[in-house]
């Protein structure tokens, strides 16, 4: 990836082109030959001068000084591609191994830069902003250290102005691992350089592209009512002894008992449905990685209950051949519930634009976990979704990222 530019929690740690025209301008004798191009463009940046006519990212007007830091120019940027795809092995008494189910662990990704300054109260200061950028993201330390941060860079050097930004990639639930370590400092008669590391643990063990607009539904118009298959049971299909072979010759190995399934009190069978359906086509999935959904439900003044989102591969609608569901519970009136696959978390927005978690009012078949959706290996996708009869008010809408 493109180490030029990083930003941290909406902070920008690292821009090559502002760095590169501060030290060009301001350092007399000093040049970066190094192709900045496109970057700011792309960053929709008018041209740099410096960091107080910019209002760089480090800069206040009641500390001068901070005036005379000119940023983080980029050395190297190792972990950001890397897999973290792991399996456990254990190895058998007798030959041969069996393995753990695969899995992706969290991976790292270790940035290190040099930082430009005029004298060594200017470096200070500008230290000091990093380290506080890193330990704390956007937040204040009276609210605490944020979590859940995103760290963003871009796929390759921007060329092309903002068309470019459907290449930054997005890594979620980012904290600092080791924090600000200044490794060395560089020797020069117009300035004070040194070269700084820090390490990222990405919690979220991908890069996502940024979210797409597959479409919406309004929920009033257009829906038809069904009724699901008689004795549907979609908890059984995931069953593990569904398909037990049971030896009638040896009666003392019987298929053992299922676990006990305790439902919410408020997990009813409907009588009857009313859908609405919208195409993922092929075009929106046929990208190397997995397609993760984002599907936004918005309710009015009457709120809604008991919603049903499902994703059904290769064109085929039927029954439990889902491969991602939701059943929603209840929303409260004129607020929204984000179903938000890439995070794997659920959030309501309340009518005041308060945001809460909302996990506890969604859940799969029959009231077990939900099954979240990972859409790829497939021509196409249909969502569906389903409302009872008599709701009103209801809109989906659905956003789409690539997993890399």
């Amino acid at each position: 990836m493109y180490n030029g530019w990083l930003e941290y929690a909406g902070i920008e740690l690292i821009n090559a082109a502002r760095t590169k025209k501060y030290i060009t301008t301001l350092l007399a004798g000093l040049d970066v030959r190094c192709d900045t191009s496109g970057l700011q463009a792309a960053r929709a940046q008018a041209n740099y001068v410096s960091p107080a006519a910019d209002n760089a990212p480090w800069y206040k007007a009641t500390r001068p000084a901070t005036g005379r830091f000119y940023g983080l120019f980029p050395a190297t940027m190792a972990g950001e591609e890397d897999a973290s795809r792991e399996v456990g092995v254990i190895e058998l008494s007798g030959d041969g191994a069996t393995y753990g189910r695969p899995r992706y662990g969290s991976r790292e990704i270790r940035v290190t830069a040099m930082a430009f300054a005029a004298d060594e109260e200017a470096m200070g200061e500008g230290l000091s902003w990093l380290r506080d950028a890193l330990a704390t993201g956007e937040c204040a330390e009276t609210t605490g250290a944020c979590t859940n941060n995103e760290l963003r860079m871009y796929l390759a050097q921007p060329k092309n102005g903002t068309a470019d930004n459907h290449m930054i990639r997005t890594f979620i639930r980012t904290e600092i691992l080791d924090n600000l370590t200044v490794t060395r400092q560089m020797g020069s008669r117009v300035c004070v350089a040194k070269m700084v590391e820090f390490i990222f643990t990405v919690g979220v063990p991908w890069a996502f592209t940024p979210k797409t607009l597959v479409g919406s539904l309004s929920m009033d118009t257009g829906t038809a009512s069904f009724t699901d298959p008689a004795g549907e049971d979609c908890y059984n299909t995931s069953n593990a002894y569904t398909n037990f072979v049971a030896d009638p010759f040896y009666t003392a190995i019987v298929k053992p008992p299922a676990p006990p399934v305790v439902k919410p009190p408020n997990v009813i069978k409907p009588a009857s449905w009313r859908r609405r359906t919208l195409a993922v086509t092929q075009s929106e999935v046929d990208r190397w990685g997995r397609v993760a959904p984002v599907v936004t439900l918005s309710v009015g003044a009457s709120g809604g209950s008991l919603i049903r989102v499902r994703f059904y591969g290769n064109g085929t609608v039927s029954g439990c051949g889902f491969e991602g569901e939701f059943y929603v519970s209840y929303i409260p009136p004129s607020s929204s519930m984000i179903l938000d696959a890439m995070r794997r978390e659920i959030t309501v927005v309340r009518s005041n634009g308060a945001k809460v978690p909302g996990g506890q009012l969604v859940y799969g078949s029959d009231g077990l976990p939900l099954k979240w959706p990972s859409l790829g290996c497939s021509a196409s996708y249909t969502m569906t979704v389903d409302m009872l009869p008599g709701q009103t008010g209801i809109t989906a809408l659905l956003e789409s990222s690539v997993r890399e």
